[in-house]
């Protein structure tokens, strides 16, 4: 497992993917590297730049190609929403298998051992991990597992279409990138750059970057639709610089 992504290491990981969206879907930690260190527009230069426009027949074509539901919206998420809020989603997924699992105490306890943090069990078998925190049993299945200390980090983060529309938030280091892909999941749109900094004053820095620019609502967003700001071009340079020299403090000196 690669720990701290190099430029040369983007890079080559950057060589296997056709498009974007590709690259950040398959392996979004080397994506967010990327996007933190300015490098987004050189890795991705042999790729094609590809917006499609769903319609019926094509997510129709889209949904044969997964044997789950959970598969079809974690690979092709954009066809996925698209059935979803047009009432599609039986019709384009008729040809798949169930995919539910009737948890136990026991089967959970098995799931849970192939996963190394909290973080992996909950995002790659989410119906197991449910089942343990609903139950209590989190601290007992997990008890193999590495401990993870949580810091706080300020985000902010755009996309291809939006470029001067940017999302500020607040997570850990461990669940941010789960909660930018929360959000952008109700779009359409394709993820940009993400700037983030560790901090011990989230709260109050979060508070002060939402008075920035203006504010702007997307009509189909529903987490976190209040934190979004269209930025001047002075503001937007001024907040990436900070964010890029690890000095956020500085903004409000």
């Amino acid at each position: 497992m690669v720990r701290y992504w190099t430029k040369e290491l983007v890079q080559e990981e950057a060589l296997k993917y056709n498009s974007r969206k590709e690259f950040h879907i398959k392996h979004c930690g080397a994506y967010l590297a990327a996007s933190r260190n300015g490098w987004l527009d050189k890795v991705c230069s042999h790729m094609e730049f590809v917006l499609k426009s769903w319609t019926k027949e094509l997510v129709q074509e889209e949904a044969l190609k997964y044997n789950s539901r959970k598969e079809f919206n974690i690979k092709s998420k954009g066809a996925y929403n698209f059935a979803k809020r047009n009432g599609l989603v039986d019709e384009v997924c008729s040809h798949m298998g169930p995919g539910y699992t009737s948890w136990t105490k026991e089967l959970v306890q098995e799931e849970a051992l192939k996963y190394n943090s909290r973080k992996e069990f909950n995002i790659k078998s989410k119906g197991a991990y449910e089942f343990a925190k609903r139950n209590g049993l989190v601290d007992e299945v997990c008890s193999h597992m590495e401990t993870q200390v949580l810091i706080d980090v300020v985000y902010m983060w755009n996309t291809v279409e939006n470029p001067h529309i940017w999302k500020f938030g607040i997570s850990n280091h461990y669940t941010y990138e789960k909660r930018i892909n929360k959000v952008l999941s109700q779009t359409e749109y394709m993820l940009n750059e993400v700037l983030w900094i560790q901090t011990t004053d989230a709260n109050k820095i979060e508070t002060k970057l939402l008075k920035l620019g203006t504010p702007h609502i997307f009509p189909n967003i529903v987490d976190g639709k209040t934190e979004f700001r269209y930025l001047s071009k002075n503001d937007e340079q001024k907040v990436k610089a900070i964010f890029t020299t690890s000095n956020v403090s500085e903004l409000f000196e």
